[in-house]
């Protein structure tokens, strides 16, 4: 069965800059937010599958077609590993592809659809990028 699902989710977040900021700062990153970025979200653990990307305005978003069954949701699109090793820019810099393939396969949560799912609630948390060193 095919499902419309609505979802609501909010956001809240590490501090990944340099220098400790103030109280007041580190105290709004804990304060839960409208999330108004693009979920990933597939029906493998492993993104083997195309899944679907999903926008949302002011927290919300509807989904239609999910079937039943176990989701994981992501908050980048999933890459091309093979491509990323080629690319030389990528070398130069330093950054670990590696890593950032393991990054890329780490849902920041997953979800089950039953028969009467209609409404999704959920807060996401931001962490820092272990493969990006912190902001200066």
């Amino acid at each position: 069965m095919n499902s419309s699902i609505k979802f609501e989710l909010t956001e809240t977040s590490d501090y990944c800059g340099g220098a400790l900021p103030p109280e007041e700062l580190l105290e709004d990153y804990k304060t839960p937010k409208p999330f108004l970025d693009t979920l990933y979200i597939h029906q493998s653990k492993y993104r083997a599958d195309d899944g679907v990307a999903v926008a949302f305005v002011n927290g919300n978003a509807t989904v239609q077609g999910l079937v039943m069954g176990e989701y994981y949701s992501f908050l980048s699109p999933k890459f091309d590993v093979e491509a990323m090793m080629q690319d030389e820019t990528l070398h130069q810099q330093g950054i670990n592809i590696g890593c950032l393939h393991q990054e890329n396969l780490t849902p920041v949560f997953s979800f089950i659809i039953e028969d009467k799912t209609k409404k999704l609630v959920q807060n996401i948390h931001k962490k820092c990028n272990p493969c990006v060193p912190p902001a200066q």
